[in-house]
């Protein structure tokens, strides 16, 4: 099965279950394996044959914009399940780190894959 793979989206977000991570930002990276078939684009050369990494990052932000998490696994679950609206998608695997969350740890995180 071919991959898109998205490594590295940072973005801020308010997600966690303590009052300081309710109430102020913090940066998360996403990085995201989707397996799709790409056959049909490699050789079309045309977006409407493949996932739309851009579509996939747009999902992610308005998730974040418009939600509140206390889990990161509550988040995954979400985009996972939004991303699985697209019918070329057929597995998903994505983690999500919150970087310099805790003192001398440089991340922590989460790591879900699911499929139909």
């Amino acid at each position: 099965m071919d991959k898109l793979l998205i490594n590295g989206f940072i973005i801020d977000a308010k997600v966690g279950i303590y009052a300081s991570e309710k109430l102020n930002t913090q940066k998360i990276q996403f990085d995201l394996e989707i397996s799709t078939s790409l056959n049909k684009a490699g050789k079309s050369d045309n977006i409407r044959d493949t996932v739309d990494y851009g579509q996939v990052t747009r999902v992610i932000r308005e998730i974040i914009n418009t939600s509140n998490y206390n889990l990161l696994e509550a988040l995954a679950e979400d985009i996972i399940e939004s991303l699985f609206v697209n019918k070329m998608i057929e597995r998903v695997k994505i983690s999500i780190l919150k970087l310099d969350a805790i003192a001398d740890v440089q991340s922590i995180g989460i790591s879900i894959k699911r499929e139909r």
